[in-house]
C-alpha cells in the first residue's frame, strides 16, 4: 500500500471534518458511535481522543477565565485543533483497514439492536405506567362518593410529584422542628 503523502492526508482530513458535520442528530450520534466503536479496538485512537478532551477542557476553561483573545487561550486552542487533527489522521488510517471496519459495523449493529431493546423495554414500561394510572382515574370516577379524599390523590398522582419533589426539602425539615 503506498503511502500518501501530508497533502493527500490533510485533504482526507478536511474532508472527514465536512463529512461529520452534522446535518441532523441522528448523523451526529452515528458518528459519535463510529468513533467509539474505533475506539474500542485501537488505543492509541482511544488515548487521542483523551488527550483532545483533555485540550478541549483546557481550552474552554482559559477562554472563561481570560476571554477569547487572549495568548494563552489561543495557544490551548492550537494544541486542542492539533490533537483533533492527530485523532481524526489515526480514525483515517483505521478506516482504511478492511478487517477494522467489519469489526466496527458489528460492534455499530450490536449497540444499535441494545438500543432498540432498551428504548422498548422503557416504551412498554411507560405504557403500562399510563395503563395504571387510567385505571385508578377510572376506579375513582366509578365511586359514587364525592370524597375529596379520591381527588386530592388522584390530583397527587397525575400533577403532585414534581410538587412533591420541591417541597420534600422544605416538608422535611419542618417535621424535624416539630418533632424536637
Amino acid at each position: 500500500m503506498p503511502r500518501d503523502s501530508l497533502q493527500d492526508v490533510m485533504n482526507k482530513i478536511v474532508q472527514r471534518i465536512d463529512d461529520i458535520r452534522p446535518a441532523d442528530l441522528s448523523s451526529y450520534e452515528a458518528s459519535v458511535s463510529e468513533l467509539d466503536a474505533y475506539m474500542g479496538i485501537d488505543p492509541l485512537l482511544a488515548d487521542l481522543n483523551r488527550q483532545y478532551t483533555e485540550a478541549r477542557y483546557n481550552r474552554d476553561k482559559l477562554v472563561q477565565e481570560f476571554g477569547a483573545d487572549d495568548p494563552m487561550t489561543e495557544i490551548a486552542g492550537d494544541i486542542m485543533d492539533s490533537a483533533l487533527c492527530a485523532r481524526e489522521t489515526r480514525l483515517i488510517e483505521l478506516k482504511e483497514r478492511q478487517e477494522n471496519e467489519c469489526i466496527v459495523k458489528a460492534m455499530m449493529e450490536r449497540e444499535q439492536e441494545e438500543y432498540e431493546i432498551r428504548r422498548a423495554k422503557e416504551k412498554s414500561k411507560d405504557a403500562l405506567n399510563m395503563y395504571q394510572r387510567a385505571q385508578l382515574w377510572m376506579n375513582a370516577t366509578e365511586k359514587k362518593s364525592d370524597g375529596i379524599l379520591e381527588w386530592f390523590f388522584l390530583y397527587m398522582i397525575f400533577c403532585g410529584r414534581p410538587m412533591l419533589q420541591a417541597y420534600a426539602p422544605v416538608m422535611q425539615r419542618s417535621f424535624n422542628a416539630r418533632a424536637s
